[in-house]
């Protein structure tokens, strides 16, 4: 009997190992679907975390994926103009985390959307290829209004949020030395 009983603590410390190590694994792979977002207090921050900053229309042809359970979009964009940074060519590819059935999670910019007018904030990946820094994304609807597209979430308030194409790419170029700096 005395070997029964000593098993039987064993066992069941055995089990809530077992069972802790699922949950860790579990919450470890929830955590990776919609991972949070480096935090941004300003838009100088943003810029030093950056390679790029160009007003661009996104293409309608995109591709969703998913990578080490996280879901992305791949958007080709036409750039219109170079606002900071060098773009190799009038066409290049943003990565988002998100895709239309999995949208980003809060504070994180709205997939783009086709025929849009966007100034986007942009870190390189690859040739011709970009991920979106933070919550980088303004789109254009009509008139000059530029707007901040993200997800609901907080994003800092001295981020500009809502104001013109114009000062946007004003404020934007009052940060060119810390383009690429990462000393935002």
């Amino acid at each position: 009997m005395r070997t029964t009983r000593r098993r039987r603590p064993v066992a069941l410390l055995a089990v809530a190992a077992l069972a802790a190590a699922l949950a860790a694994c579990t919450s470890t792979a929830n955590a990776g679907s919609t991972p949070s977002p480096k935090s941004y207090a300003t838009l100088q921050e943003m810029i030093a975390d950056a390679d790029l900053v160009v007003r661009a229309v996104p293409d309608p042809a995109t591709e969703e994926t998913v990578v080490d359970t996280i879901p992305w979009t791949r958007t080709p964009v036409s750039v219109k103009e170079t606002i900071l940074g060098t773009a190799e060519s009038g066409n290049i590819l943003v990565s988002q985390i998100g895709t239309a059935a999995q949208p980003p999670a809060a504070g994180l910019p709205e997939i783009l959307q086709a025929g849009r007018t966007y100034v986007l904030v942009l870190a390189r990946t690859g040739d011709s290829t970009y991920d979106v820094v933070g919550p980088g994304v303004w789109w254009n609807e009509s008139g000059s209004a530029a707007e901040l597209h993200v997800t609901d979430g907080v994003v800092d308030e001295r981020i500009p949020h809502s104001t013109t194409m114009e000062e946007l790419v004003v404020k934007v170029r009052e940060h060119a030395g810390e383009l690429g700096s990462g000393e935002g």
